[in-house]
């Protein structure tokens, strides 16, 4: 499997940061449908609690003097789970519809001494919340990608190791089979050298040509031996194969043989 194709398998398979980092993008910003569905939430939690407020509690419609107030549930869910922008819209909006509902429960901006560090007090601390936990779940969902990266770069090395080690372990046990097959040549022919020692001259051109036969596995061949400057037929294999008594040795092989006296193959020739 090359490197593309485990890049393809890997794509079907989710990390184990995926579901904590599926609505982020490389870089750890938010996707724009996510962005609204959390600026959606705000409007809907913030209009849940003012109706409340109004059916409920109409002598405190912004419950002003509830503590904790509710638009805390808003600022810390929204914060918490979206991270910085969504948190600092959450802590805005709070902020803003805590001061609207304040003047309206006074009747007017005067009476509502908005810089009074009473009323005031809250929407500050909506906006510093809100903020704070949005830049927290920030950085923490940064580091989360962080990790998301390295854990798939890593599992990418284990696979691209694995491979490897299965190729070694292909390799080695070839390596093993031609060792044993190279041990079991050697020894036959170590055993074939002895069985030649007790042969008479006569029966050593047939059993030579013979024993080559055996491990080259060829269906015909023959046995020439240099005397007086020829190469003269001394065996074949078959018997009767219409070789030739004798080499022409001014061309081909004999001749490669003849001049330079030395071992030489068909290769030479070929090349």
């Amino acid at each position: 499997m090359n490197r593309d194709e485990r890049r393809d398998d890997s794509a079907g398979r989710r990390s184990p940061l995926a579901g904590i980092s599926g609505s982020w993008d490389a870089r750890g910003v938010l996707s724009g449908g996510t962005q609204s569905l959390a600026y959606a939430e705000i409007a809907l939690g913030l209009a849940v609690l003012v109706t409340a407020s109004l059916l409920f509690f109409p002598e405190d419609p912004g419950f002003l003097t509830v503590a904790p107030h509710p638009f805390w549930v808003v600022v810390l869910a929204i914060a918490a789970r979206y991270g910085a922008l969504p948190g600092y819209a959450a802590g805005v909006a709070s902020a803003a519809v805590y001061l609207a509902l304040a003047v309206w429960q006074a009747g007017s901006f005067a009476e509502a001494d908005l810089l009074s560090a009473r009323v005031l007090a809250e929407p500050v601390l909506f906006l510093l919340v809100g903020a704070s936990l949005g830049e927290l779940r920030e950085a923490r969902k940064r580091e989360h990608l962080r990790l998301a990266r390295r854990y798939d770069e890593l599992e990418e090395n284990v696979r691209d190791l694995a491979q490897r080690y299965l190729a070694s372990m292909e390799l080695s046990r070839e390596l093993e089979r031609r060792i044993v097959t190279q041990t079991a040549t050697v020894t036959t022919l170590y055993g074939a050298a002895k069985a030649l020692e007790g042969l008479e001259v006569e029966e050593l051109e047939p059993a030579v040509l013979e024993l080559v036969a055996s491990f080259i596995e060829a269906d015909a061949c023959s046995l020439y031996l240099r005397r007086e400057g020829r190469f003269v037929l001394a065996a074949s294999l078959p018997a009767r194969s219409g070789r030739p008594e004798e080499l022409d040795t001014s061309r081909g092989l004999p001749a490669v043989v003849m001049a330079g006296k030395r071992a030489a193959t068909v290769r030479e020739i070929v090349a």
